[in-house]
């Protein structure tokens, strides 16, 4: 019952990523977030935010960030 998840985010482009957000479709409920934070959850939306210390991407770089969903 419940799963852990995590998602990375690369920038393959040539500039640098700020300040990243990720809008994305889960129906999931998150017990638990690390190296980032929930801004907005509805019943099938969720945004997730940076930590400030992970907020730019650079080139070739990549941030991960993780939930336990129940």
């Amino acid at each position: 019952t419940g799963y852990i998840g995590n998602i990375t985010i690369t920038n393959t482009g040539d500039k640098n990523i700020e300040n990243w957000e990720l809008s994305y479709l889960s129906a999931d409920d998150y017990d638990s977030i690390w190296n980032a934070t929930v801004t907005y959850h509805s019943a099938t939306i969720y945004n997730v935010k940076n930590n400030g210390y992970n907020s730019d991407i650079a080139p070739g770089q990549s941030v991960s960030f993780g939930y336990k969903a129940v």
